[in-house]
């Protein structure tokens, strides 16, 4: 229940963390890169958290595990780069909330036929519908730090791009498969 306490302001503030990252197209600044960058993670990971504990689709959760993954590893990333702009960022969501076990199953990489499942639960396809347009949001603010002059933010903000449009597009190929079922 902990955890819950934690997650729900965080999806509140990206609804509108969502709408600050797409609308504003200026140079970005190194403090405001990193702030930014560090909600899109927190997003990411209490969705992933959320979904994993609500989820009812073995085959959605298992994408929220491996997204959760990806987060933490991309996160390790920034971290360097603002400890060496002399930046501090507020932790994540704590690293063990899932498990290294529950990882592990998950990282088996789908293939196509688990993503050919009829998603029924609504929890599970709202969180579809927050994936996507968190994800979305994400590769259009990447996409403008990647023009940055600063190395280190364009250099991440390039290796994030493939992460992040790997995620929306699993996620788009759960949707896909639910309107050709429907």
């Amino acid at each position: 229940m902990k955890a819950y306490k934690l997650i729900i302001p965080i999806l509140l503030f990206s609804f509108f963390s969502r709408m600050t990252m797409a609308q504003d197209k200026s140079p970005i600044s190194i403090e405001r890169f990193l702030q930014e960058a560090e909600i899109s993670h927190m997003n990411g990971v209490a969705l992933c958290i959320l979904g994993k504990d609500q989820i009812r689709n073995y085959r959605l959760k298992k994408y929220a595990i491996l997204t959760y993954s990806r987060y933490l590893s991309t996160n390790k990333k920034l971290k360097e780069i603002a400890k060496k702009k002399k930046f501090d960022l507020p932790e994540l969501l704590p690293d063990q909330v899932i498990d290294a076990e529950e990882l592990s199953a998950a990282e088996i990489e789908m293939n196509e036929d688990d993503r050919l499942v009829k998603l029924k639960h609504t929890f599970d396809l709202s969180y579809l519908q927050m994936v996507i347009e968190d994800n979305q949001a994400a590769i259009e603010f990447y996409d403008i730090a990647s023009l940055s002059t600063d190395e280190d933010i364009k250099s991440y903000s390039v290796e994030m791009l493939p992460i992040i449009k790997k995620n929306l597009n699993e996620a788009l190929k759960f949707t896909s498969q639910l309107i050709a079922k429907q």
